[in-house]
C-alpha cells in the first residue's frame, strides 16, 4: 500500500476508473481523489468531445453520481482540469474549448 495525499493505493500501476456513487448521503467531492476526478474528466471529453471549460464540471459531476454541481464541486473539478492542462493531458483550443490532445492531431 502507498499513500498519496489522504488516499491509499494498492499499486502505482492501477488504472483509476470513475465510480458512480449511489449513496447520496455519503457523496462528498472531498472524499474522491484527484485521480478519479481526472479519469472522469477524460471519460467526459472522450464522449462529449471538445467542451467549454465551464461545462466540464456539470457533466463530470453527473458521471461521479452528483445530481447537482455545487460551487465546491465545480471548483474541485476545475482545479483538476487546470492540472491536466498543465500536464498536457488536455489542451485548450483556439476557441477556448477543452479537448484531448490526441484529437488535435486528427486522431480519435
Amino acid at each position: 500500500m502507498i499513500q498519496r495525499n489522504d488516499f491509499l493505493w494498492y499499486s502505482e500501476e492501477d488504472d483509476v476508473v470513475p465510480r458512480l456513487r449511489l449513496a447520496r448521503e455519503m457523496l462528498k467531492i472531498e472524499v474522491i481523489c484527484d485521480e478519479e476526478i481526472a479519469s472522469a474528466i477524460l471519460e467526459t471529453l472522450e464522449t462529449q468531445y471538445a467542451s467549454p471549460k465551464d461545462a466540464i464540471p456539470t457533466i463530470t459531476a453527473r458521471l461521479l453520481g452528483f445530481q447537482q454541481t455545487s460551487e465546491q464541486i465545480r471548483k474541485a473539478i476545475l482545479t483538476v482540469v487546470d492540472r491536466l492542462l498543465k500536464a498536457g493531458e488536455l489542451i485548450q483550443k483556439e476557441d477556448g474549448r477543452i479537448d484531448l490532445p490526441s484529437r488535435e492531431s486528427g486522431e480519435t
